[in-house]
């Protein structure tokens, strides 16, 4: 039965993806929550795309525009990132009916054109789930790992179960084939800035609005940590490395 509250106070994990290491910070309370979420088809949940800049990175910098780095760097992966595999590894300080438990966390990516396939694994002494995704722009399939431990699962005679586009994004939130787990738009740009320059590398911190950037992604961490509400993410920040293409490193 899925109803048990989840408190999630930090979560941090490290992505390696064709070298892109974007760090995301995440703090969430009450895990209780809010019941009810935008639908998945608000316009607030649309991420921004746009043209590469013609600009320098070094002229947005002296500009100040840190909204256009951040779009051009999450426009330049879902656009020209064809062919990817990336591995996140990481824990998850939480706490179940005010019991504090540490949840380790392993995922991976792999895209080939429009194809998406995303295996996850989270293990605790209270959450031990596995699955695998597979979506492309016809097909959303999920399967359901057995016998789960930290090194993976048994999938072998796991029935797949169809989704419709729409179901999948009300269970998900997203299609796991963006730069980031947030939205990434006008309405959750907060504020950004530059850290530092270093061989070529820029290196921003960026601080979004969690009430826009997380309303998709909360879908999935109620989800795969089997709560019976939406959590409330209270900090959502990022720190990003771009290259002088705008290519996250």
């Amino acid at each position: 039965m899925r109803n048990k509250k989840i408190v999630i106070l930090f979560s941090g994990l490290t992505l390696a993806c064709c070298g892109a290491t974007p760090f995301i910070d995440n703090i969430i309370h009450n895990g209780g929550g809010d019941s009810s979420a935008v639908s998945i088809g608000d316009p607030t949940l649309t991420n921004t795309y746009i043209d590469i800049p013609t600009k320098s990175v070094t002229e947005l910098i002296d500009e100040g525009d840190f909204k256009t780095v951040l779009f051009a760097a999450s426009s330049y992966f879902y656009n020209e990132a064809q062919h990817i595999h990336g591995v996140a590894e990481g824990n998850v300080a939480a706490s179940v009916m005010g019991i504090p438990y540490n949840q380790h966390v392993v995922s991976r990516r792999t895209v080939n054109d429009e194809d998406t396939f995303f295996e996850t694994t989270a293990v605790s002494a209270f959450v031990k789930s596995s699955e695998q995704r597979y979506v492309n722009s016809n097909s959303y399939l999920v399967r359901y790992g057995y016998d789960v431990s930290e090194n993976g699962a048994n999938y072998e005679n796991s029935q797949v179960a169809v989704f419709s586009k729409e179901n999948y994004l009300n269970r998900y939130g997203h299609f796991n084939r963006d730069l980031f787990n947030y939205v990434i738009n006008d309405y959750s740009f907060v504020s950004g800035e530059f850290v530092s320059q270093d061989n070529g590398l820029y290196k921003f911190h960026f601080i979004l609005n969690p009430d826009y950037a997380a309303e998709a992604y909360k879908r999935e961490v109620a989800y795969m940590g089997g709560a019976s509400s939406y959590p409330i993410f209270s900090k959502t920040e990022l720190d990003l490395t771009i290259d002088s293409s705008y290519k996250a490193q």
